[in-house]
């Protein structure tokens, strides 16, 4: 399973080989982006960040 795990997140890696992704579009092309969002629904994770937020140049 663990083998299986880090094939998986070699081939997600080869997909993305530096920052911003290829050719530093910094998009990425997926059929499967939900249409909507709300406090819950479509909702990966969440994570409470101190302050007012956080954010990089």
């Amino acid at each position: 399973m663990a083998a299986a795990s880090l094939a998986a997140l070699t081939s997600i890696q080869a997909d993305w080989p530096q920052w911003r992704g290829p050719g530093g579009q910094g998009h990425a092309v997926d059929a499967r982006l939900p249409a909507e969002w709300s406090e819950v629904k479509n909702v990966t994770w969440r994570t409470e960040l101190p302050g007012r937020g956080w954010s990089s140049p």
